[in-house]
């Protein structure tokens, strides 16, 4: 092979390698644009999550606090409910009351309590009921509601 063949031979090579050079660095930037198409999805993916999850969070907050405030204004109740028990018990039944009475009273009877705001005191409205008629606040609530 004389000089000018031997040349154009490397060059064959080079434009050869150069094509495959080529070809790598076209799949290596398709495979690059591909993986930064995954990060920007992932991180929209990513920035939703974290929206919802502060929104979730928010809502939990709230209904803790919400949960909480019930719960004292329960436990107030409860107290005062318990306060006014003590007071019937001690000053119109003596001192005891039988559980017992209290819970067979409670089968027999329906009962609406109401508050008179004018003579400052509450009213008590009962009615006997008959076998499966027990509602609470049924017919003794409509008697006083029509009385």
């Amino acid at each position: 092979m004389d000089e000018r063949e031997k040349l154009e031979h490397d060059l064959k090579a080079k434009e050869k390698e150069l094509r495959k050079i080529s070809a790598m660095m076209g799949k290596l930037e398709k495979r690059e644009r591909e993986k930064d198409e995954k990060i920007r999805r992932l991180q929209k993916e990513r920035n939703a999550l974290e929206s919802l999850y502060i929104k979730v969070r928010k809502e939990l907050e709230l209904s803790n606090r919400s949960r909480k405030r019930v719960a004292e204004e329960n436990a107030g109740l409860s107290q005062w409910y318990a306060g006014v028990i003590a007071y019937l018990v001690s000053e119109f039944v003596g001192g005891s009351l039988s559980l017992r009475d209290a819970y067979a009273w409670l089968e027999r009877y329906e009962y609406k309590i109401s508050e008179n705001t004018t003579k400052d005191v509450w009213e008590v409205t009962t009615r006997e009921v008959k076998d499966n008629e027990h509602e609470s606040g049924g017919p003794a609530a409509e008697d006083a509601g029509a009385g």
